[in-house]
């Protein structure tokens, strides 16, 4: 997926609020962290969306590292469905949990069935007593 096509699809998807994406559909696991890092990288500057769903699309640290950077800058997103990426791991969970610190909007994240273990459960706690 380009980053044009990231583009139309978060232009189209703006006269709406959510965002349920399918980079998994036809892609390589490469190509979902791509298309996930254009997505955040356009998320930063995007307030129409409030609902991100990127559930099992095979993400992985590069995609959380993106996320979690989006995530210092972007206070109009509410919800984050990240579950069902068994490959982001407790490195992928801390990363994503580091832009909370600095994030005043998010209301929900899922990181269901991530690979989340005690050492990302910790660095979520953390994230979760500054955010």
């Amino acid at each position: 997926m380009t980053r044009s096509s990231i583009v139309a699809v978060l232009c189209a998807a703006s006269l709406g609020t959510a965002l349920d994406t399918g980079l998994r559909a036809s892609a390589s696991a490469e190509d979902c962290d791509a298309g996930c890092k254009a997505i955040a990288g356009v998320l930063e500057r995007n307030l129409w969306i409030n609902v991100l769903t990127l559930q099992a699309n095979d993400l992985g640290i590069e995609c959380a590292k993106a996320l979690g950077a989006m995530l210092r800058k972007n206070s109009g997103l509410r919800v984050l469905n990240l579950g069902l990426n068994t490959e982001l791991g407790a490195a992928g969970a801390a990363a994503v949990v580091a832009g909370l610190a600095e994030n005043e909007g998010l209301d929900m994240l899922s990181l269901s069935e991530t690979g989340l273990n005690a050492t990302g459960a910790k660095a979520l706690a953390d994230g979760l007593r500054t955010n």
